[in-house]
């Protein structure tokens, strides 16, 4: 029921952070490809809060035959375009920033460095290292990654799991 969910609002004053951190999450489908960028922050260093920031989603055109991996690149490369976005217009000092993927094939295209790339693939992967490095991107395994979520769509009666969306997964 939609009336369950409430929407949390940052409510911490950033600026007094510690440690403020971004968690920018990536996943795609067969539907679409979404991406949950979440702020994390401390203003002791010991419990930290976490929210969503900002969310994006995308339908797959019908009729458009995209395998798999080049969705997954897709919703990487968004991800990394939106965080670049947020970050530069943030006015307080972000302590680091992470990237989590369900995709082992993303992350290994991201990670290496001997492989030639098609032309599509190669575009794709060089924008997202120009702001990303490789070692900033983590695995996330599928039931922890928040942006499942919107990649799928989640339906009113799933509303259990909007605890996941709004504050990412537990370890945040």
């Amino acid at each position: 029921n939609l009336k369950n969910i409430e929407v949390p609002r940052p409510y911490s004053p950033w600026a007094k952070c510690v440690a403020f951190q971004i968690h920018t999450f990536s996943d795609a489908s067969n539907a679409g490809y979404g991406v949950g960028i979440y702020a994390r922050s401390s203003a002791d260093n010991k419990i930290f809060d976490c929210r969503l920031i900002f969310g994006k989603s995308r339908v797959i055109p019908q009729g458009k035959e995209i395998s798999m991996p080049r969705a997954e690149l897709v919703g990487a490369l968004t991800a990394v375009r939106i965080t670049k976005m947020i970050t530069e217009s943030l006015e307080i000092p972000i302590s680091s920033v992470w990237f989590w993927c369900d995709s082992i094939t993303v992350l290994r295209y991201i990670r290496s460095v001997k492989i030639r790339f098609k032309k599509w693939v190669a575009k794709r992967v060089e924008e997202i290292r120009d702001f990303a490095k490789p070692d900033l991107w983590r695995y996330v395994p599928t039931k922890l990654n928040s942006a499942d979520l919107p990649s799928r769509g989640l339906s009113p009666r799933h509303t259990d799991r909007a605890s996941l969306w709004f504050h990412g997964p537990a370890f945040l």
